[in-house]
């Protein structure tokens, strides 16, 4: 997986095979009140239930929130 840099240089997410996978969106920069970690459907990380998330809002992240995005980061960037 490869680092990657949306339209705005300080948005940046994580590609595999050219294909965008996870990224982030300021809410700084978008005047919003919280900032974005999404997840494109590239990443394939349909769950049996039939019920995923494709964002998550952050606002000031605990360390368990921040693991959850690595462990998040790490299962869309596996060559399964």
């Amino acid at each position: 997986m490869s680092r990657y840099r949306g339209p705005h240089a300080r948005q940046p997410g994580y590609a595999r095979d050219g294909k965008v996978v996870v990224f982030f969106r300021s809410g700084q920069m978008d005047a919003l009140r919280y900032s974005t970690f999404g997840v494109s459907p590239q990443a394939a990380l349909d769950e049996e239930s039939g019920l995923w998330p494709t964002s998550y809002a952050l606002i000031d992240p605990t360390d368990a929130a921040r693991s959850a995005l690595a462990d998040v980061v790490r299962r869309a960037g596996a060559n399964d």
